[in-house]
């Protein structure tokens, strides 16, 4: 005997939420001709006529069929004989119920393709993130590094680009986990300033105070290792942040080998897409010019140049921490 036990996110609750967790490793085709951005099995192996074997199958059935009706489902199925799986499936949630369920399933069957008899696996997507395991990582924190990149570096001098980092960094750890903790339970910040954006996400399995805790500790990566880059991103096991200027779009685009989703020009930059394409999604979600307090258009778009080439990641960290939030639009 064995019991499914599920918790799942209503899809849409969480709005133009992406779900890019995980490790590294290089992009393969699946046979649906849709690239995986991270694929890795476990090497602990169990056999195809255990119980373990069934509530793998159970925990992958039930993950599609969900689909369609949440963007985010934890899943454990067990037994009396300790075969326990425990799973988590997460959608974008600006794509489609129908999107949600045609990524999941191809996720899944690239999971069963390239893992058959593996104990824990996992797999991003553009659209979809799908992990299992026999041991439960549900709730807990993972704060490893696993994928990190950054773009070219601005034409700013080092000594301008230290000194407004070391004012403006100290302030993010602390900005970081107050203002997550204050949006109503959402664990993204997306923001437009000027012509860059930046987006953040933890998997919705954390708790509200460790998002902010794994943010925190991306930011602080990302500032090491993208300091004065023109775009970076930061993976860490379970929350991301990604930033990119508009201009940097096309070297984003080379750095990627992955093809394009072709999910209506809304996906981010983990792919090789156009620099028209990428601002086709930036475009979408109305990322709009962030100003300073009676500032016009003009003076905010010289300050979003300003902020970029001299300020270099932490300016963008820092509109990402406290200018807007889309959902409420505040500013």
């Amino acid at each position: 005997m064995s019991k499914l036990i599920i918790s799942c996110t209503s899809i849409f609750s969480l709005a133009f939420a992406f779900a890019f967790l995980a490790l590294l490793v290089s992009p393969a085709t699946s046979s649906a001709g849709k690239p995986n951005i991270i694929l890795q099995c476990s090497g602990i192996k169990f056999s195809s006529t255990t119980l373990y074997a069934l509530n793998r199958e159970a925990l992958f059935k039930f993950i599609v069929d969900s689909a369609s009706h949440a963007d985010h489902s934890t899943i454990e199925t067990s037994s009396l004989q300790g075969d326990d799986v425990y799973g988590i499936s997460q959608c974008r949630s600006d794509i489609s119920s129908r999107s949600c369920k045609e990524c999941v399933a191809d996720a899944v069957n690239q999971l069963t393709t390239a893992c058959p008899v593996s104990r824990g696996a996992q797999i991003q997507l553009e659209r979809c993130f799908v992990k299992y395991n026999n041991a439960s990582f549900l709730g807990a924190q993972e704060k490893t590094e696993v994928r990190s990149r950054c773009g070219s570096s601005s034409s700013s001098s080092s000594s301008s680009i230290s000194y407004i980092n070391s004012e403006l960094m100290n302030r993010i750890d602390d900005q970081l986990a107050r203002r997550l903790l204050g949006s109503n339970g959402r664990y993204f910040r997306l923001v437009g300033f000027g012509s860059t954006w930046a987006v953040a996400q933890c998997v919705q399995d954390l708790s509200l105070s460790d998002c902010g805790d794994c943010l925190s500790e991306a930011s602080r990566r990302l500032r090491s290792e993208c300091e004065t880059s023109t775009w970076g991103d930061m993976f860490l096991g379970k929350c991301f942040i990604r930033y990119a200027a508009a201009a940097a779009a096309d070297a984003a685009a080379a750095a990627d080998d992955d093809d394009d989703d072709d999910d209506g020009g809304s996906n981010g930059y983990s792919g090789s897409h156009k620099s028209s394409r990428r601002r086709g999604w930036i475009k979408k979600y109305k990322w709009k010019l962030i100003a300073g307090a009676g500032a016009g258009a003009g003076a905010g778009a010289a300050a979003a140049a300003a902020a970029l080439t001299v300020f270099g990641v932490a300016g963008i960290i820092q509109a990402l921490l406290s200018l807007y939030d889309p959902l409420n639009g505040n500013t």
